[in-house]
């Protein structure tokens, strides 16, 4: 009898949703029939495979990594109909976000992310219920031809250049602040939003160059930081920053008074190439959407880069990203605020 169900490959990175407790020693499944024992319902609606890409702690988990991710997705794309994505949850945002921008817009298969806060063996785990509903979403996806790089946990399903952790011990431990979730999960299934994205026609190309820069810096605003450090940044000629972001107090309000103020910082960097991108602290805020503070609008006069409703997340590795492709700072400005993977409206 042909086996009809899609076939689906797990690919682990490391975190704790694989993992088994075994006598206080903590362990990764080693093999697929390993993690069917344990979970046994996810063969029920797809084939599965499982490959283990690292096994490292999230923390861990960088550019190097989510090149090697990205690769090994091109590699077994032609040979799976989806692919689900086990990782720590502390970096999960920045390795979906940089696994879009690197499959680009031509992806026509659906890549789910996934992770819990406790192991698969833990009594009242939520590994389990993630790992089978990220599995449903990547069969019901591919059934609804939706195809992008999403987050699935607890019951909700997000756009992976759209998400940010919330919180280190809540089951809802990720959220889209500045766009609805494309899925939940109810008893019904898997529910998919108009606004998922729908398979393209055109053909898919595995990357063969993808490379994120490793000299973007992103700084969180605080009161009493003193531009004179900021200088030093972009100055340094032997470890020299190519992009700076800047989570900003508001809309992308940075000061502009005294000898606090930003922007000549900002009109130094402009003038020597260095884009520098003002996100807001806020989730689900906008930075330069339509505002009268006068500390934005002179920011972004004197030259920095708009990021819009991106998260942080997004518009770091973006950046990272941009800057590997070679653009130019007038390119990087421009293309910032156009959508490439869905990360800003």
């Amino acid at each position: 009898m042909v086996n009809t169900k899609r076939k689906i490959l797990l690919l682990s990175m490391g975190g704790t949703i694989f993992s088994i407790v075994e006598k206080n020693v903590v362990r990764i499944a080693e093999n697929i029939e390993e993690l069917v024992a344990l979970v046994p319902r996810i063969k029920d609606v797809a084939q599965v495979s499982l490959e283990i890409v690292k096994n490292l702690d999230s923390t861990n988990v960088g550019s190097p990594e989510w090149i090697e991710l990205i690769h090994r997705i091109a590699e077994r794309y032609d040979d799976y109909d989806g692919f689900v994505v086990a990782h720590g949850t502390n970096t999960m945002a920045y390795t979906a976000t940089a696994t879009a921008f690197g499959l680009g817009s031509k992806l026509a298969k659906p890549v789910v992310f996934t992770g819990s806060q406790l192991p698969l063996t833990t009594y009242g785990d939520d590994a389990r219920f993630n790992l089978e509903h990220s599995v449903l979403t990547a069969v019901t996806a591919i059934e609804k031809n939706i195809a992008e790089v999403m987050v699935c946990f607890n019951a909700r399903v997000f756009r992976g250049t759209r998400t940010v952790k919330i919180s280190e011990t809540d089951f809802a431990a990720f959220n889209s602040p500045a766009l609805e979730p494309v899925a939940r999960i109810d008893a019904n299934g898997v529910i998919f939003a108009p606004h998922a994205r729908q398979s393209p026609n055109d053909f898919f190309r595995a990357p063969s160059e993808i490379s994120f820069s490793d000299s973007v810096l992103c700084i969180d605003l605080v009161p009493g930081l003193h531009p004179r450090t900021l200088f030093q940044l972009i100055d340094e000629k032997e470890h020299q920053i190519k992009g700076i972001v800047i989570k900003s107090h508001g809309a992308g309000s940075v000061p502009d008074v005294g000898d606090m103020s930003l922007i000549p910082f900002i009109e130094h960097a402009t003038d020597r190439g260095v884009p520098i991108v003002v996100t807001t602290k806020f989730l689900g805020g906008n930075s330069y959407r339509q505002t009268n503070d006068e500390p934005a609008v002179r920011a972004l006069r004197a030259g920095a880069v708009a990021s819009r409703d991106m998260t942080d997340v997004a518009a770091q590795v973006k950046l990272m990203y941009l800057l590997a492709s070679g653009a130019s700072y007038n390119q990087i400005v421009e293309r910032f605020t156009q959508p490439i993977v869905g990360e800003v409206t």
